[in-house]
């Protein structure tokens, strides 16, 4: 059980930690995130119902462990409560990259608006 529960944080913390470095890095999907409306509103919700899941799931596993071995019941207490801190902090990470990536300046003005980006996509396609 200890395997899923390291196996969820390591998930949540690594999409997180990806989904930031390529909105930081990547002018395109930032402008795609930016300008897409439907996207725009359910990325942030989709990110918020996973982190919900995720602590579920953390502290699900954690009261098993718990009932398992009462002996280290406040240890696994303990090291559970520090999961759903990391599972939090990454999150909150990524809520504040999108929040400050969708409020602030275009990376690129050719891509700031819809019509612009699809000319931009349009001309770097290649092929029929």
């Amino acid at each position: 059980m200890e395997l899923y529960s390291n196996a969820i944080v390591g998930f949540i913390v690594l999409q997180n930690l990806a989904f930031c470095y390529h909105f930081g890095t990547c002018s395109e999907f930032n402008c795609i995130v930016r300008t897409t409306k439907g996207l725009s509103l359910f990325l942030p919700c989709m990110f918020a119902a996973n982190t919900l899941l995720c602590l579920y799931a953390t502290y699900f596993i954690g009261k098993n462990l718990q009932r398992m071995n009462e002996a280290y019941s406040s240890l696994i207490r303990a090291m559970y409560f520090g999961k759903a801190i990391a599972i939090c902090l990454f999150s909150t990470l990524l809520i504040v990259v999108m929040i400050s990536g969708m409020h602030g300046q275009p990376k690129s003005p050719q891509l700031s608006t819809v019509g612009a980006r699809e000319q931009v996509l349009d001309s770097q396609r290649v092929g029929p």
